[in-house]
């Protein structure tokens, strides 16, 4: 490549009918001061093109270590999203488990319930019907009680009459009210 002074030194061989020297020196004056501008202007771009080719590495660097970090974010965001669906689904076991376990002792609570009211019936209907033959009892007691009362002309007659024989009568009588009372209260015992 020429430079500025190899056109500056540069001498040409004299011909007869040649240039006018003056004339040719004058242009490679003008030509040496347009090539070294051209030169300058040459370095000056390579010198950016340099600088572009650095700036173009260091870019094409940061554009590698972007997509690295943006690789590793989704992949930490794809972690947490999965770890986050993981807690969700293990929360929502623990929350079925813990409602089947509430619905459980719920169902076993009204089972007791339904026992105990059920056994509470039976003692009912129990109590209910030993109350009754009770009753009955009682009952049939108090009417035998009264086919042994006398009638009320009896009781009186037997009143009037004063008659020794009557009065053991009367006695014999009221041995036996007495007799019964007492067999009926015993046996009602």
């Amino acid at each position: 490549m020429l430079k500025p002074l190899d056109i500056h030194n540069k001498e040409f061989k004299r011909a007869v009918r040649g240039y006018d020297i003056t004339e040719v020196d004058e242009f490679l004056d003008e030509i040496i001061i347009d090539y070294e501008q051209m030169q300058r202007e040459l370095d000056t771009l390579r010198n950016q093109i340099s600088s572009y080719g650095d700036n173009l590495t260091a870019y094409k660097e940061r554009e590698i270590t972007l997509n690295n970090t943006l690789i590793s974010a989704q992949s930490f965001a794809d972690g947490i999203k999965r770890d986050a669906q993981n807690q969700a689904q293990a929360l929502l076991r623990s929350a079925q488990e813990q409602a089947d376990n509430i619905l459980a002792a719920a169902e076993a609570r009204i089972n007791s319930l339904k026992d105990n009211y059920a056994h509470l019936l039976s003692k009912y209907e129990e109590t209910k019907s030993n109350l009754e033959a009770y009753l009955k009892a009682q009952l049939e007691m108090v009417e035998e009680y009264e086919a042994d009362l006398l009638p009320v002309e009896d009781f009186v007659a037997l009143i009037n009459n004063s008659a020794p024989q009557e009065e053991s009568e009367e006695t014999k009588i009221n041995d036996k009210i007495k007799e019964l009372m007492d067999s009926k209260i015993y046996s009602s015992k």
